[in-house]
């Protein structure tokens, strides 16, 4: 058993409140809800502190400013630092800046290669010409014209390339 008397969240949040709000106020000021039951619970002195939160959020401060006032030395979890966090981040940081300095070399070599890639011929480029069928003479060419028609409609095929 503890030593010292719990609240149950439930019974601070009221209607003006959630149980997460009271969570997350709890977190700006610095302590930490003790799960019983499925339940959070805080001590009696946590638990004035969160009622006075919770009157100054209901006159409208906000949350972060109403746990400065009432709590002027609990710090808010984004100063909070960790060592072993800032190493990590050191850590990264340098990799990061690592990998820069590696791609502005990649960079560098890549616009190199590239003009020499891009080197232009030192003769003009020929001209080419594209292929084209031979002409052939006009099968028709040089017949009448009632001989025309009957070529062109009673036999096409001599109207051919390779007339048979």
């Amino acid at each position: 058993m503890t030593d010292k008397i719990l609240v149950s969240l439930t019974s601070i949040a009221g209607t003006s409140s959630t149980l997460n709000q009271l969570k997350y106020w709890a977190k700006l000021a610095g302590f930490k809800p003790v799960t019983h039951n499925r339940q959070a619970h805080v001590s009696a002195q946590e638990a004035g502190t969160l009622r006075e939160v919770v009157r100054l959020v209901g006159e409208g401060k906000a949350p972060s400013i109403a746990v400065q006032e009432i709590c002027p030395r609990a710090a808010p979890p984004a100063l909070v630092q960790d060592r072993q966090y800032d190493h990590r981040f050191d850590s990264l940081e340098r990799a990061v800046l690592a990998m820069a300095a590696q791609i502005g070399k990649l960079v560098e070599e890549n616009r190199s290669l590239r003009l020499a890639l891009l080197t232009p011929p030192a003769d003009p480029p020929r001209k080419v010409i594209p292929w084209h069928p031979e002409k052939t003479k006009d099968a028709v060419e040089g017949l009448t014209w009632y001989r025309r028609i009957w070529v062109e409609i009673f036999e096409p095929w001599k109207m051919r390339r390779c007339a048979f």
